[in-house]
């Protein structure tokens, strides 16, 4: 990877070349960001009086949003008028006005201007691209499907499956819910954990038991905010119960190792992993050693957002 060979100064005079070279830096990370700008309308600028000759006093004027555009021209006013631009001169990037002549301290003075906001056009349209696949409004449930293709997959009781979703961003969970179209035994559980390389690794949550004697849908409730990031929800029953699914179209592909051990087709596209696991409590690391789970249908779990 290229970088700038900045090196850390000794106690030199500061030359125009050092600050210049930084300048140039960020023009090219700005541009790279393609970033966002917004409209600051009569913004109060304040004036710097700490010079030792008071005639040097109220004729430099800040404002606290710097990073200001030349285009369209800052306009500036004194006391509510709009002051002629022959009388200051603007330094547009570092939000300053110099006055010809010193000011009055009693005047007020104030700029509009457009500025480069704290917001990037490039990461918006990758987040937006991103969050189309993992839409999920406030308050409503989505499952671990990128699409509606909800199908029934049976499961084998005392086999801990697992599977990942993704967190596109900082999220609140209040719920995780499992539809039962076929009852069996008595009780499922779930738990959460963190990724490790493609492989579920610390518990983070486990989300306690649900009753599989029923069918119907079968909620949760629990109260977990996760970073961005990839996550694993673990599910295990006492009893084969039936799930609606997703079609394997429809699931996050994993990673995998082609002359890994299979639970299912070899050498395909796998959807989550597999471990024989006496129905009960979940352990605070994912046991190693796990199958891949090679599956035409996945049964689905669903997460409520606050």
């Amino acid at each position: 990877m290229a970088e700038t060979p900045f090196k850390d100064l000794d106690s030199v005079e500061i030359l125009s070349g050092h600050i210049s070279g930084l300048q140039h830096a960020v023009n090219k990370i700005e541009k790279i960001l393609n970033m966002r700008t917004n409209i600051a309308q009569q913004h109060l600028l304040n004036p710097i009086t700490d010079q030792e000759d008071p005639a040097l006093r109220y004729r430099i004027y800040e404002g606290t949003i710097r990073n200001w555009l030349e285009d369209p021209e800052p306009v500036i006013y004194r006391d509510g008028a709009v002051v002629q631009p022959t009388e200051y001169k603007v330094y547009p990037a570092y939000g300053t006005v110099i006055f010809n002549e010193q000011q009055s301290p009693t005047s007020e003075i104030r700029a509009d201007f457009s500025y480069i906001d704290a917001g990037s056009q490039t990461i918006r349209e990758i987040y937006t691209a991103l969050i189309t696949f993992f839409w999920h409004p406030q308050g409503t449930w989505r499952g671990n499907g990128i699409t509606a293709g909800g199908v029934d997959a049976l499961i084998a009781a005392n086999k801990a499956d697992v599977l990942p979703f993704i967190v596109p961003e900082k999220t609140r969970y209040t719920g995780i819910g499992f539809y039962i179209l076929t009852a069996a035994g008595s009780k499922g559980r779930a738990a959460i954990y963190t990724d490790n390389n493609g492989y579920p690794e610390d518990l983070i949550l486990d989300c306690g038991e649900f009753d599989t004697s029923t069918a119907g849908f079968k909620a949760l409730n629990i109260d977990l905010t996760l970073e961005p990031g990839i996550y694993w929800v673990a599910r295990n029953t006492d009893g084969g119960v039936t799930f609606v699914g997703f079609r394997e179209s429809s699931v996050i592909p994993l990673p995998f190792n082609p002359t890994g051990t299979y639970d299912g087709t070899p050498i395909a596209p796998v959807g989550g992993y597999r471990i024989d696991m006496t129905f009960g409590p979940f352990p605070d690391k994912f046991p190693a050693g796990a199958a891949y789970l090679r599956r035409t249908v996945y049964a689905g779990f669903f997460l409520r957002r606050e």
